[in-house]
């Protein structure tokens, strides 16, 4: 029986993380494919995976500090200061929004798809919920201008909470109750909620900053130190009061994200880590539980008129009446209007319920909760940039450049892209060289390119090239592997490494895990240091017909290497492969050994 248990554990995680590669190689989302994985391994089909057999009472008790852990993640990443100029858009949209979703989802699945007005309210509180997990990978995918990729982005992370709260309260009116009694037993519910998971959160969250200012705990041991609170707070506020303990999460990890005296960033790539791992199996999990038996009960007409009800009646309505009066024109409202994909709280909520629930129709919820989860996704992943693009709020062709590593060549660089009038962002994990480039006026993030959240801080309008010139060779190809997807591999750029004693460079060895290499053969990070260090200088240069790139050339004997190509409404980098072409009014950057007078 041991060996059983271990092969259900082993084929929840290949599955898991399986999925998640496949998505990534294939440039699909990785929901969807989770769930496919799930449903298809579960009892109904292979029988690779059964969740009620191995894990029974266990199960009700890991999704929801799974859950827990995931909302936790969620507040680290909200930060008030983020939000200024977009605040009133997005507090609109997780309230007046949300109460709009509820409504109208509620009144669809009890006309449309018949269920009980009990299930059918605590169906559309479910469906409130989007999530993080599957916006930001769309945002990344479209890439929409701004401000619309941080209304999106903010919306996702906060409405994670909030209609998981309201879908919590609407169940306790549910299990405390006939729906006569709902306003009293919501308000009741609401109050105790708030109370106990808002003390409990903020308190413990005191408590761990408290520890970690005094240096009570050890640098190993933070991220694990801060687990255990996590759960411990989930545990302590649901004691109070049941299923308070995920606001109490949410709260601890807002109030962490905004305390000035800590820093949160490595608990927050732990997190970022031990996210994807439970998503992976969550998701895994809770698919294989939908039998193929329910989902014959499920009529497919009605479910597809729920399905388009949501996405073209409930979304546009929610979003219109919580727009009223801001700045946004109308062709960004209706791009706010086509994206509202469901995700893994929707699922674990869904699943959570179902378990509890003896209510009618209540074996339901997981499996339309999974087929709306599924549609959403199938249907915004396939049609957002398609959307985006004929409503004119898709990033046009960007021509500016992101540059890791805040180094001196990295800097001059910058300054001359940006005299070019194309936008420029330097990342670096040195917050020394961050400064600095602050100081000359470059845009400049601190943070690791290779975390997702770093990405997501980054403000891409009108960029569209990256150039990976530290003196890491690896992190230079890594970073370009990531960001291929983001960029196109014909945008993602790094410099020279030579090995010692090889004729061959690293890079003809390793074409399909690096970017286009930069410049000239010999460019490698610490030539191009030592020759600014020797007085080399960087140079802008208009060619013209009197003036041509091969005089250029002859001018300075052969003592310069050529960066990028401009004009007006382009810019091209230099590689080893570029046989430079210019023209008259086209400019030259390039790095110049000076004539000596």
């Amino acid at each position: 029986m041991s060996e059983a248990y271990l092969t259900f554990i082993a084929c929840v995680l290949i599955l898991g993380i399986l999925a998640q590669w496949a998505a990534w190689k294939f440039n699909f989302p990785s929901i969807l494919l989770l769930l496919i994985f799930g449903f298809l391994s579960g009892p109904s089909f292979l029988n690779l995976v059964s969740p009620d057999k191995f894990l029974g009472e266990l199960l009700f008790p890991i999704v929801s500090l799974s859950v827990a852990i995931i909302l936790f993640e969620g507040g680290l990443n909200l930060k008030f200061k983020d939000i200024s100029g977009i605040h009133n858009v997005i507090v609109k949209l997780i309230s007046i929004g949300c109460l709009v979703t509820w409504i109208l989802a509620s009144l669809g699945a009890w006309i449309i798809l018949k269920l009980s007005p009990e299930i059918s309210i605590l169906l559309g509180a479910i469906l409130t919920v989007s999530g993080p997990t599957v916006v930001l990978p769309l945002v990344r995918h479209v890439r929409p201008k701004a401000p619309l990729g941080e209304v999106l982005k903010w919306e996702g992370i906060l409405i994670d909470p909030v209609g998981a709260v309201l879908a919590v309260l609407v169940y306790e009116a549910l299990i405390h109750g006939s729906l006569t009694a709902a306003p009293v037993n919501f308000i009741i519910g609401l109050g105790q909620t708030t109370l106990s998971g808002g003390i409990i959160g903020i308190g413990i969250g005191s408590l761990l900053k408290f520890l970690m200012n005094r240096r009570m705990i050890p640098a190993f041991l933070e991220s694990s130190f801060t687990l255990m609170l996590v759960i411990f707070s989930y545990i302590l506020a649901n004691h109070f009061h049941p299923e308070s303990g995920l606001l109490a999460v949410t709260l601890m990890g807002i109030y962490l994200a905004n305390s000035s005296s800590i820093n949160v960033k490595h608990i927050l790539e732990f997190n970022e880590n031990l996210t994807v791992l439970l998503l992976s199996t969550l998701f895994i999990i809770l698919a294989a539980r939908v039998e193929f038996s329910t989902l014959k009960e499920i009529q497919i007409i009605p479910t597809l008129l729920f399905l388009f009800f949501l996405i073209l009646v409930v979304r546009p309505l929610a979003v219109f009446t919580s727009t009223i009066g801001n700045s946004l024109n109308i062709r960004e409202k209706l791009f706010l209007a086509w994206l509202a994909p469901r995700g893994i709280v929707a699922a674990a909520v869904s699943a959570l319920f179902g378990l509890e629930l003896t209510n009618p129709g209540s074996e339901l919820l997981a499996p339309y909760t999974f087929l709306i989860i599924v549609g959403t996704v199938l249907i915004y992943g396939l049609t957002a940039k398609h959307v985006a693009k004929f409503l004119d709020v898709r990033q046009k062709r960007n021509e500016g450049v992101l540059i890791l590593g805040g180094s001196l060549f990295s800097r001059l660089l910058a300054l001359e892209i940006k005299k070019a009038n194309f936008p420029v962002c330097i990342i670096d994990t040195n917050f020394n060289n961050i400064a600095t480039c602050r100081i000359e006026g470059i845009e400049a993030v601190h943070g690791n390119i290779l975390k997702d959240k770093t990405i997501d801080s980054v403000n891409l309008d009108g960029i569209g090239k990256l150039l990976a010139l530290t003196a890491n060779h690896e992190a230079n190809s890594l970073t370009c592997l990531k960001l291929t997807e983001l960029f196109g591999r014909d945008n993602v750029f790094q410099l020279p490494e030579k090995q010692a004693g090889r004729k061959k460079s690293v890079e003809e060895n390793a074409k399909h895990i690096r970017g286009r290499i930069l410049f000239t053969p010999s460019s490698t990070y610490y030539n191009l240091d030592e020759k600014l260090y020797q007085g080399w200088s960087f140079k802008t240069t208009n060619i013209t017909n009197e003036f041509s790139y091969e005089k250029f050339g002859e001018h300075y004997n052969g003592d310069f290497i050529p960066i990028a190509i401009t004009s007006p409404s382009s810019l091209e980098i230099i590689t080893t492969k570029t046989v430079p072409k210019l023209e008259a009014k086209h400019n030259l950057i390039s790095l110049i050994k000076e004539k000596s007078s």
